[in-house]
């Protein structure tokens, strides 16, 4: 399994020239959400209306039920992706059904809207591939960031974990994205989707705008506690020597 991850890797690390497009100030919305959990549905959505409110679209994209939780959770992102492909924009937005803001409703449209400034004034070729935008539990501790070019409130991804409960994905990478979750059966695609990362610049919001809340979690099949914000003074302690 692995050995056919890196050479996909390889392959998928050649420079392929991506279609121009212009980089709206709004995003489509994709959210995936099981049939069965619609409480969960209703949240969601009276959340982003309140966090943003200016969306272009949103849309759901049916969960995967599955017994083994991670691998629903991998077919829903990978059907997710496939429609985004459908788009006819630069970046989309996908996120599952159990993010919330962190701090304060405004702080996504914010971080949207200062990201679509700064990658406008960037040459096509630089543009990140992804901008994740939820914080897990303990992320400080668990993921090393860099400087990017998109000012302070964003950092470059250079190794360590971060959900997959919302990010932005500029669709000239979806391919991509696409084959590594393709083969990575039976890995949690929290993990998988790492192993890009040191090929092409995934930034991180800094600190993400969105985080989990605690519900009831498929691939723990018990309560999840709602994850605290990503605490800015902690990661730079813990990261004293980057």
């Amino acid at each position: 399994m692995l050995i056919a991850i890196m050479v996909c890797l390889k392959l998928l690390t050649r420079d392929v020239p991506g279609e121009v497009m212009p980089l709206e100030a709004t995003f489509h919305v994709l959210y995936i959400n099981l049939d069965a959990d619609v409480d969960r549905r209703d949240r969601y959505l009276d959340d982003m209306k309140r966090m943003y409110p200016d969306r272009l679209s949103l849309e759901r994209i049916s969960g995967v039920q599955h017994a083994w939780g991670i691998e629903g959770c991998r077919l829903a992102h990978l059907k997710a992706l496939s429609r985004a492909l459908e788009f006819d924009a630069e970046y989309v937005l996908i996120t599952e059904d159990d993010v919330i803001a962190s701090d304060s409703n405004q702080a996504l449209r914010g971080c949207l809207s200062e990201f679509v400034a700064r990658v406008r004034a960037l040459e096509n070729r630089r543009r990140p591939a992804m901008l994740l935008l939820e914080c897990g539990q303990h992320l400080e501790k668990r993921i090393c960031l860099h400087q990017c070019r998109g000012g302070p409130n964003f950092r470059r991804v250079l190794f360590g974990g971060n959900n997959a409960g919302a990010y932005l994905v500029r669709r000239n990478f979806i391919p991509r994205l696409q084959a590594v979750w393709g083969c990575a059966r039976g890995i949690h695609i929290d993990f998988s989707w790492q192993l890009l990362w040191p090929f092409y610049d995934v930034w991180m919001a800094f600190p993400p705008p969105l985080k989990q809340r605690s519900v009831w979690s498929h691939n723990l099949k018990g309560m999840r506690e709602e994850c605290q914000k990503f605490d800015t003074d902690l990661y730079f302690a813990t990261n004293r020597y980057l």
